[in-house]
């Protein structure tokens, strides 16, 4: 998961050291549970806030938490991790983490640029797996010497981490994906072919799905070059799903513009109705 972008990837894993050396020092010191709970909640709620401001914020100036087009709980879980993550303070020099995402990944498939920021944020959103997960395990090593209450209300914590994070990845690969592939694109552009329906369907020698294959392939290659230049790409393999997703979705809309709108797609409706 921690495979590509140097920032995120040593990032991400200072936060994993700090909760296991914690973890370890509560086994030797198990009077200390109690107090050392909190601060591996904090840590991870750094990290993963971290990513929901700078990659997941829809805009600069709404708030995760105040974002009309968010579910209630993830919005509640939000206003959690925001507290928890400052709980401790910033370091010196390193400020409140804004509402500031970025989105220099914007732009068409074929541009360097984007592709190089998608697998950069694909780093980030993949990472914030390996940290809930670390997160998680320490929860578990240290449960026994927490008392009832202690316990609950640090699985309650980490579970309102958990929900921003799943919220994130989701998320995340989602505006991705779209960036680089938009269903809208292949839809406008088989609607603007006016393929008929013996072109729209089957034969891999139709228009359409020579352009669909051509397109997929094309950023596919990209994709694949730039994880390999690294080693795993298990992040961009999940750009790579949602892609795949998008195609599908543009192709069974456009090829419903066309026969909506062609003479024979304006009969076969009318039958059928």
């Amino acid at each position: 998961l921690l495979d590509t972008v140097s920032i995120f990837t040593f990032t991400s894993l200072k936060a994993c050291q700090r909760m296991l050396e914690l973890a370890r020092a509560v086994r030797v010191c198990p009077s200390a549970a109690p107090a050392v709970a909190p601060l591996i909640v904090s840590l991870g709620a750094q990290y993963v806030w971290f990513v929901a401001t700078h990659v997941a914020a829809s805009a600069v100036t709404v708030p995760l938490y105040d974002d009309a087009n968010v579910k209630e709980a993830v919005r509640d879980s939000a206003r959690f991790v925001e507290a928890s993550a400052f709980a401790l303070g910033c370091p010196d020099g390193f400020p409140a983490y804004p509402n500031a995402p970025c989105h220099a990944w914007k732009g068409s498939a074929g541009e360097p640029a984007a592709l190089y920021a998608a697998r950069e944020r694909s780093t980030a959103l993949g990472s914030l797996e390996a940290v809930v997960q670390t997160q998680h395990l320490c929860q578990k090593s240290i449960s026994l010497l927490l008392d009832a209450d202690a316990l609950d209300r640090t699985t309650t914590d980490m579970q309102h981490v958990s929900t921003v994070a799943s919220f994130c990845t989701q998320y995340g690969f989602r505006r991705l994906s779209l960036n680089l592939c938009s269903p809208e694109v292949m839809a406008a552009a088989i609607d603007k072919g006016k393929w008929d329906e013996k072109q729209a369907v089957g034969g891999d020698g139709s228009a359409l799905s020579r352009y669909a294959k051509d397109t997929f392939f094309a950023l596919h290659d990209k994709l694949k070059r730039l994880g390999s230049e690294h080693g795993s790409s298990r992040p961009i393999q999940r750009i790579l799903q949602w892609v795949v997703y998008n195609l599908c979705y543009g192709i069974v809309d456009g090829a419903t513009r066309v026969r909506r709108w062609s003479d024979s797609g304006r009969h076969a409706f009318h039958r059928a109705g």
